[in-house]
């Protein structure tokens, strides 16, 4: 793979994941990539089993990710001239997007995501259904209008 910027092999592991595109995958996840489901306790280790794991479920969901925030490294000079990362820049990036499942369900996911060495190393997912608005929220929000 040529020498890619880290944004640009997020945007091509989202695109793989949309198509599941397992050889693309191998090549912007690190061999020792870790996963992350802090809802139900579970972590995903070494490309190996990531890449079975994926194998399991094509017919099962269908991801679609719709926004990657994130860019390339920024530096700033401190009080004293010394140079500092911007936080939230370089290595680490947010994607979300959802999830339909073959039952029809459509739930939301967030995905955060760290880079190390031009290879994604780390993800932590999370998953959310759709739940209906709270009724004593009503005179403080506007609905927004359903997702397609």
């Amino acid at each position: 793979m040529t020498q890619l910027s880290n944004r640009e092999v997020v945007e091509r592991y989202t695109d793989a994941m949309g198509r599941l595109d397992l050889e693309l995958l191998t090549e912007v996840l690190a061999d020792d990539i870790v996963e992350e489901y802090p809802q139900s306790g579970e972590r995903i280790v070494g490309l190996t089993r990531w890449i079975a794991m994926q194998r399991a479920w094509p017919e099962v969901v269908e991801p679609r990710f719709e926004r990657v925030v994130g860019s390339e490294d920024q530096w700033v000079a401190g009080p004293s001239w010394g140079l500092m990362r911007v936080t939230g820049t370089g290595d680490d990036y947010w994607m979300h997007g959802r999830i339909r499942y073959a039952n029809g369900e459509t739930w939301h996911v967030a995905q955060l995501i760290t880079l190390r060495d031009g290879r994604i190393a780390h993800i932590r997912s999370y998953f959310a259904a759709p739940f209906p608005a709270a009724e004593w929220r009503r005179p403080y929000v506007e609905q927004m209008p359903a997702e397609a």
